[in-house]
């Protein structure tokens, strides 16, 4: 009879070690089990050390670590550049460039006060001030009646007509065209150049207007008009007329194409103006003239429509904040300017350095949006928006966004750009790649407090204090949320593991795994309930390595002595398993990169999991108890293996052992090696010890116990060779226990060494 053991598993708890397969352990101790061979983990790199107690850290893409003294979850943005965004240690928060700023962007709390720039525009004529805005009248200082009315349907056009009475001579008319002077009154002048013409001249009963002669004007160039005003030079306000403006019927002028500037008081028009009657002798009894482009504030009714104005704040990290209140309606039509004021100056902190201007707009079905105007530097000063000069672009897209709660928890990254946390019983998320937007409208609500959450696949599982719960969707608007029907608990949300294929959590039941099939305890087949509890998960610490869960746990056993520990349960195949490790740490962090698993030790050390370039640890394997119907004597045992040690793990620990070396050489140098008494601090050196550092541990080491009955029957240290066991006893059950730090690939086991070579 010969019992053949391969592709080694670890513990299955819950089965008694007679019940078990041949390949499963009873303890399965500082194993790696990946590829059916019985091999050691390797030993932990030390990587980096806090000058604080740690509870949390985190480990950058260029390198840098970083490290909490809270429990806190660290998720990066989806962004394009390198940011961190953080919940758990005060308000959330993002990382960047090296500066951690508050989440929540601040916005402008005031409405902006709207002011249309209005009775700006005036002319001075015969020494009298003439206000451009419709119904003016008056008389001029000459006693020349006057009227001013705009264009009922183009309030950008003003006409003044002059009534003479009986008639004035030709040359009163030209010393009053003369005297014509305008100015603008506003702070800001428009950049739309004034064209004022000559449209009508009334004599001998006859107006001579435009089918009679052509238009003369004078161009007042605001914005820097630079045409010289020939027949090869187009009518700016016209560009179909290229007409000399000196043609005559009527009157004739030197034209002056003034340039104006704000503060720059009245310009000239007109000057050297002639004015000769169709008739000689006939009086002149009638004058018109007629200013373009005004911005006068009066509305066009026929085309106003109501607009409001917003901003928002921009900071270096180009997040946008959610709009200032609205401004008061304005009625407005083309042609109008308007002076916003009340701009808030930024708070501090938060990298603010920018501001955009909205402005509304309806469309034609009715829909008012508010679109962006322009973008500046954060300030102040008023702007004044003419509008001819800011397009609308695109439409505001922070108009429902809110900044995230200040208690906000468990951030997590989503698929499709999203974030997800958690406050109390409610379900955040936050606008897509947008990480500081948490719109309040996107809120899902659970019945029970929410623990933590995970994402596998597009789906995020939600843990509770009662049922878990499954959010679906590819954007925030969409998500819908079911719950579990199951009652399966989150105990810690240190315990919550994002494995890819699932999420896996600790609940009172075991190691619960909720993925497309939904919710069920993995480790139903591994573990009793009082096993499972026994090791109070509530204390784990979780994370993963090569696609497994780890939890580093704690707790005061019966006898009120701590145990602590790792444990590794595989639940890639159709049974679980279980292996442990005689290692803790007091936080976990992996690295997706890299799929480096990192601990933190003592709450300031960090070590590599399992590091390439490490020696093996020593292992401890036992295997099931096999048992025989019958007294039977197993006299012979055939182990096979290999040394593991990789071509890295040989180079480091040579270099390691030339260090100690040189070390130790200095020292033996030194005559100060043995570690006489007083040589050094009492407790540094073992009394009668040395001084002298011990090499790494270079030499392959192996050994296999076998046990009868519970009584051990031999001992053997040689792979890859039969050896004869004492054959002077015979027993009813065998157990074996492999140590060592070599890989193990078969163990057969029979009553003689024939049977082994024979394969019987």
């Amino acid at each position: 009879m010969s019992t053949r053991i391969a592709a080694f598993s670890g513990e299955i708890p819950r089965v008694i070690p007679r019940l078990l397969d041949n390949n499963y352990a009873q303890v399965s101790q500082n194993t790696k089990l990946e590829d059916g061979s019985l091999l050691p983990v390797r030993r932990a790199r030390y990587v980096n050390q806090f000058d604080f107690d740690c509870k949390t850290f985190y480990l950058t893409t260029d390198g840098e670590w970083m490290g909490w003294p809270d429990l806190v979850r660290v998720a990066p943005g989806p962004v394009a550049e390198d940011r961190l965004y953080v919940t758990g240690d005060g308000v959330p928060k993002v990382i960047a460039n090296g500066t951690t700023y508050p989440l929540a962007v601040p916005f402008p709390k005031t409405a902006l006060t709207t002011t249309i720039i209005s009775d700006t525009e005036n002319v001075r004529i015969d020494s009298k001030v003439l206000s451009l805005k419709d119904g003016e009248s008056g008389n001029t200082n000459g006693g020349h009646a006057y009227s001013v009315e705009l264009d009922a349907k183009n309030k950008r056009l003003a006409t003044i007509t002059f009534d003479f009475g009986t008639g004035v001579s030709g040359a009163v008319v030209a010393a009053l065209i003369d005297s014509f002077a305008y100015r603008n009154s506003s702070a800001a002048p428009t950049k739309a150049e004034k064209k004022v013409s000559i449209i009508s001249i009334t004599d001998n009963g006859t107006e001579r207007n435009k089918s009679t002669f052509t238009d003369l004007y004078s161009l007042i160039r605001v914005a820097g008009y630079e045409g010289d005003l020939d027949e090869s030079t187009p009518d700016p306000i016209d560009p179909d007329d290229t007409t000399d403006v000196n043609d005559y019927p009527l009157a004739t002028t030197t034209p002056l194409n003034p340039a104006y500037a704000a503060g720059a008081g009245f310009v000239a028009v007109f000057t050297g103006t002639v004015v000769d009657p169709v008739d000689a002798g006939q009086l002149i009894t009638g004058l018109v003239l007629q200013v373009t482009n005004l911005v006068n504030g009066e509305v066009d009714n026929d085309l106003s429509s109501t607009v409001i104005w917003t901003y928002t704040w921009i900071t270096s990290l180009d997040e946008e904040s959610e709009p200032a209140p609205l401004s008061a309606g304005v009625l407005w039509s083309p042609g109008i300017d308007v002076l916003l004021s009340g701009f808030e100056p930024p708070p501090a902190g938060r990298g603010i350095d920018r501001m955009r201007i909205y402005r509304s707009q309806t469309s034609a079905s009715g829909e008012t949006g508010l679109y962006f105007i322009k973008e500046r530097d954060a300030t102040t000063e008023d702007f004044l928006d003419v509008v001819a000069d800011n397009p609308i672009n695109e439409l505001l897209p922070s108009t429902d966004y809110n900044a995230p709660p200040d208690d906000l928890q468990g951030l997590t990254s989503l698929p499709n750009g999203m974030m997800a946390g958690f406050v109390g019983k409610k379900l955040y998320f936050s606008e897509p790649y947008r990480p500081h937007a948490w719109p309040e409208k996107y809120i899902l609500t659970c019945d029970y407090q929410i623990v933590g959450l995970g994402v596998f696949g597009t789906s995020v599982a939600i843990m509770t204090k009662g049922y878990p719960y499954v959010a679906q969707g590819t954007a925030p608007e969409n998500m819908t949320m079911d719950r579990i029907r199951v009652n399966y608990p989150c105990i810690s949300a240190s315990s919550i593991v994002d494995l890819g294929y699932s999420v896996a959590y600790a609940s009172p039941q075991g190691l619960v795994t909720i993925s497309q099939s939904g919710a069920v305890v993995a480790t139903a087949s591994l573990m009793t309930r009082d096993q499972w509890r026994q090791m109070q998960p509530e204390s784990f610490i979780a994370g993963q390595f090569a696609g497994r869960y780890l939890a580093s746990y704690a707790f005061l056993d019966s006898d009120n002595i701590e145990r602590r520990g790792i444990i590794s349960i595989d639940l890639s195949g159709s049974q679980p398993f279980l292996e442990r490790y005689a290692d803790y740490a007091g936080a976990m962090f992996f690295e997706i990169g890299t799929g480096v698993l990192y601990l933190l030790r003592g709450g300031r050390e960090i070590f590599e999991w399992d590091s390439i370039a490490e020696p093996y640890a020593e292992m401890y394997w036992r295997s099931k108890r096999f048992v025989s119907t019958s007294y039977y004597n197993w006299g012979a045992i055939l182990i096979e293996g290999e040394d593991a040690s990789s071509d890295e793990q040989i180079k480091e620990i040579q270099a390691k052992n030339a260090g100690i070396r040189a070390r130790n050489r200095l020292r033996m140098n030194a005559g100060n090696s043995d570690g006489a008494l007083g040589d050094a601090a009492l407790g540094i050196v073992t009394f009668a010890g040395s001084l002298l550092e011990p090499l790494e541990e270079a030499e392959p080491s192996f050994s296999c116990a076998i046990y009868g009955d519970g009584v051990l029957v031999a001992t053997v240290y040689r792979i890859n060779q039969i050896e004869r066991l004492p054959g002077k006893r015979m027993y009813t059950t065998l157990e074996l226990e492999i140590r060592g730090n070599q890989r193990i690939t078969g163990v057969t086991i029979a009553g003689t060494p024939e049977d082994i070579a024979g394969g019987a």
